[in-house]
């Protein structure tokens, strides 16, 4: 995943580029959330922010407070809490 993260060095590290553009989004199920494979209807499927991922449910795709509270894909909150896990182990 291409994604660009601006340092501060005041723990207000901002998104500042996604891979995908929002034309790029891909719905490769419009009916399903990608994760659980529940129904969703029209108002309530999300794309992933970083990903383009889409759709997901309301659980699947919660607004994440670190990232200004923009909808994000589990699997995207995930490498993300990786890779800052392994940016505080190397300090």
């Amino acid at each position: 995943m291409d994604l660009i993260i601006y340092f501060s060095g005041t723990g207000e590290d901002e998104i500042t580029s996604t891979k995908n553009s929002k034309k790029e989004w891909s719905t490769p199920n419009k009916n399903n959330c990608l994760t659980c494979k529940t129904k969703v209807s029209m108002n309530h499927r999300h794309h992933c922010r970083i990903c383009g991922l889409g759709h997901f449910c309301d659980c699947c795709a919660p607004k994440r407070q670190y990232f200004d509270k923009l909808r994000i894909c589990q699997s995207c909150d995930k490498e993300y809490n990786n890779y800052e896990d392994e940016l505080n182990t190397s300090i």
